[in-house]
């Protein structure tokens, strides 16, 4: 039975009263009317989880990284194993 099983899903889920009441009319709906209101649910769905996502802000250096790798350059750039540094020399 199609209801005993829903009514087992809805206990096993946990679902609020106002929930399973949901339930029990989706059960009781033609198949057509069950395939709208999922169409629905699906585009209301994806409009919470679209308020949820936002976009990601642009990766930008801190400026203590950028003090480092300023540091660094010219260290790396005028050392006498730059060819080790580049991967081409012999360790």
């Amino acid at each position: 039975n199609l209801a005993a099983v829903a009514k087992h899903c809805v206990e096993r889920k946990r679902l609020r009263t106002d929930q399973a009441a949901e339930v029990d009319v989706f059960v009781n709906d033609t198949a057509s009317v069950r395939e709208v209101k999922m169409f629905i649910n699906m585009f209301a769905l994806d409009n919470k989880i679209n308020k949820i996502v936002t976009t990601k802000a642009a990766y930008q250096v801190s400026l203590d990284l950028d003090k480092n790798i300023l540091n660094y350059v010219p260290v790396v750039l005028l050392s006498s194993k730059i060819t080790v540094y580049k991967g081409t020399g012999a360790t």
